[in-house]
């Protein structure tokens, strides 16, 4: 290699430039391809009179070295654009002209960049399409409620069988509340008693004169008849309201009291019925005998009403199908 000559790279040869020259650029023809010499001449020096000195030459090589070249000038590259510095004849260092930078520049960008489609920034961004609101689903305002048609409550009386009645008042704007308020409100009987039921009847004077008989000789007493009176009463509730009722709570009410006028005067029965049998029982019988006779008719009245009331526990109020808000 001549004296002065610094190699960068396996096809890129820098020599001192010539500066009695103008730039040139020739083009020579081999194998039916171009192949172009960068030349750069720049004024003659005291050091620059050797006629054989080679040209500044940029050399392309072929298409199966391409990569190693490229990588190789990218290192140059590198070099030159920092601080590329050479031997000029002179023997001072001096930076490599501008010139020789900015014809390596195309060629190592030329072999290193990929065609890449990049967005324009005219291209306008695909619009966002919001979801399509579905449409509210239309809610049926309810129509109001027909207003209930009220009807009067007048007093209603019931006629127990042989039995005088006695009401109590008692309010209520549903079947459960009218229960609750004759249980509630109910009056004790006649003798004091509490009670818990809707109603009851029972005998409220009883009186029973027995006709007897006594032997002179012997003190003996017979029992020859017997006379009872007696009294009942019936102790009925009596539904009130200050103004109109439905109709329906009505005619479930009437139900009701129609069922408590049949019961009552099914235990009045009971009492008759036993009272009427009485007179069987005493007459002919000694006259100490009537107290455990009156006795032992007591309770088994107690007990008839007792086995009829428990019959009658078993019965369901009528259904009701009416309002209960009004």
């Amino acid at each position: 290699m001549p004296s002065g000559n610094t190699v960068l790279g396996p096809s890129l040869h820098l020599t001192a430039p010539d500066p009695s020259a103008a730039r040139t650029r020739g083009v020579r023809k081999y194998g039916g391809r171009s192949y172009g010499d960068l030349r750069s001449h720049q004024p003659e020096s005291a050091a620059d009179s050797n006629p054989g000195r080679s040209p500044l030459t940029i050399r392309k090589v072929t298409r199966s070295n391409r990569v190693g070249i490229v990588l190789a000038m990218a290192a140059i590259l590198g070099l030159v654009m920092t601080s590329i510095v050479t031997a000029n004849p002179t023997g001072t260092s001096a930076r490599v002209p501008a010139s020789i930078a900015q014809a390596v520049l195309p060629s190592v960008a030329a072999e290193r960049e990929l065609p890449i489609d990049r967005p324009t920034s005219s291209a306008a961004p695909s619009p966002i399409t919001a979801p399509s609101e579905q449409p509210a689903l239309a809610l049926a305002t309810p129509s109001p409620a027909p207003a209930v048609q009220l009807v009067a409550l007048l007093p209603m009386t019931v006629d127990v069988w042989n039995a005088e009645e006695r009401y109590f008042s008692i309010s209520g704007s549903t079947p459960d509340e009218i229960i609750a308020s004759a249980k509630a409100n109910i009056p004790a009987d006649p003798s004091g008693a509490e009670r818990h039921t809707m109603a009851y009847a029972g005998p409220i004077a009883w009186d029973h004169q027995p006709s007897y008989i006594q032997d002179p000789a012997t003190g003996s007493c017979t029992m020859t008849a017997i006379t009872s009176s007696a009294r009942y009463q019936a102790t009925i509730p009596q539904w009130t309201s200050a103004g109109g009722v439905p109709p329906e709570l009505l005619a479930w009410w009437q139900q009701v009291l129609e069922h408590i006028r049949e019961h009552e005067s099914e235990h009045i029965r009971i009492f008759e019925d036993y009272l009427s049998a009485l007179p069987g029982r005493i007459v002919g019988q000694p006259c100490d005998a009537w107290d455990g006779i009156i006795s032992q008719w007591s309770a088994e009245v107690l007990a008839a009403h007792a086995t009829f009331d428990a019959a009658e526990a078993s019965w369901p109020f009528p259904a009701y199908t009416g309002p209960l808000d009004w």
